[in-house]
């Protein structure tokens, strides 16, 4: 039997180990700590306003035995409920130094394999203010990480109405540098992605993202779909060289029924992003072909940098037509509206910075500018 006092010392240890910065853990209900099944009425999570998160009658099913072999083997871990009331306020991520030199990705060795057989959460509760409207999911999925190597799947089921899923499979292992990547989500009108992204009119969204192949060989395809028609479709291309890992992106797609009615101006026409570069081995990133373009506008470059600074940068865009209507700009208030634009940045060939930017009839936060011109 277990001793409710020794539970009492458990359960206020554990608090204090998982509580941090801006975050307080409650358990309530403790019993079986120290076994192979443990159980938890109530995990309670708050800030400094109070409570944000509750998970309800959470379980636990592992193996007592193979953690003394170095393995974290977790038959099951499970909730009835999980209730997640507001989004938490949490203090600022410190800032971290950048790194000297790019190295490879890579899982963590940990000191211990970890393997997660079930994970079984039939219902969890959003609030309205998570997502723009309340929300109810089930939660299933599977973890594995040894030896660096991962292979996890979950599943998201929504079940309230509109209903919707999302899927997820992920597989990468440090010594083959395999990587196994299928993303899905298929939501019907009136969504979670549309609300939460303020998509106007709520449409379908179904987006599916997968590669499969050494991580110095792989193409990764992406596309969205809204409303059953294709909106924005890319491919990212990984290469191994000489000089670093090699990437190609080549994204398109008619954006403008994804954004706000003001601003369709701005994304006019089919808009493409193409980019191709490296990241260096010793450190930083060459970009050696920028090009972004649609009706309106056109932007062309290239840069490169090293472990923790710009060595050069180019830049020549153009944006809207002298002799046609103003633009509505991207930027909040959707009061910023400009009919023409030219722009020239240069910096690292001469260790000084050279510039030219032309703004045509530009009207913001209620003054207007005929022409400005800044050198």
């Amino acid at each position: 039997a277990n001793d409710p006092g020794d539970n009492s010392f458990i359960t206020r240890f554990i608090q204090e180990r998982i509580s941090g910065p801006g975050r307080q853990i409650q358990l309530s209900g403790v019993s079986g700590a120290l076994s192979s099944q443990a159980r938890i009425q109530r995990i309670t999570v708050s800030d400094a306003n109070g409570p944000w998160l509750q998970i309800e009658n959470a379980q636990l099913d592992w193996s007592r035995l193979a953690l003394l072999r170095g393995r974290l083997t977790i038959n099951r871990l499970a909730a009835d409920q999980i209730v997640w009331l507001r989004r938490p306020d949490m203090p600022p991520a410190p800032k971290q130094l950048p790194q000297a030199e790019t190295k490879p990705f890579s899982l963590p060795e940990l000191p211990v394999s970890v393997n997660l057989d079930d994970l079984a959460v039939p219902m969890v509760r959003f609030a309205e203010p998570i997502f723009g409207q309340a929300a109810e999911i089930s939660l299933a999925g599977r973890l594995s990480l040894a030896d660096g190597a991962l292979d996890t799947a979950l599943d998201v089921q929504r079940l309230d109405q509109p209903g919707g899923t999302l899927g997820l499979k992920a597989a990468f292992s440090n010594a083959s540098r395999q990587l196994d990547l299928d993303v899905a989500l298929h939501e019907p009108k009136g969504g979670i992605a549309a609300t939460l992204l303020k998509i106007e009119g709520t449409p379908a969204i179904d987006l599916t993202l997968a590669g499969s192949g050494p991580l110095d060989q792989v193409d990764v395809n992406f596309a969205l779909d809204a409303d059953q028609t294709r909106v924005a479709a890319g491919l990212v291309a990984l290469r191994a060289r000489d000089d670093g890992l090699g990437f190609d992106v080549d994204f398109g797609g008619e954006l403008a029924p994804l954004i706000p009615a003001q601003f369709r101006d701005f994304f006019a026409g089919r808009s493409t992003v193409k980019a191709q570069g490296v990241s260096k081995t010793g450190g930083g990133v060459r970009v050696d072909t920028l090009a972004l373009a649609n009706d309106v506008l056109k932007l062309d470059g290239n840069l490169e940098t090293g472990a923790s600074y710009l060595r050069r940068l180019s830049l020549t865009g153009n944006l809207g037509d002298p002799s046609g209507p103003p633009i509505t700009l991207p930027v909040p208030g959707a009061r910023t509206r400009i009919n023409s634009a030219a722009l020239h940045v240069a910096y690292g060939d001469a260790a000084n910075w050279d510039g030219l930017l032309v703004l045509d009839r530009l009207e913001a936060a209620g003054c207007s500018f005929a022409d400005m011109v800044d050198v």
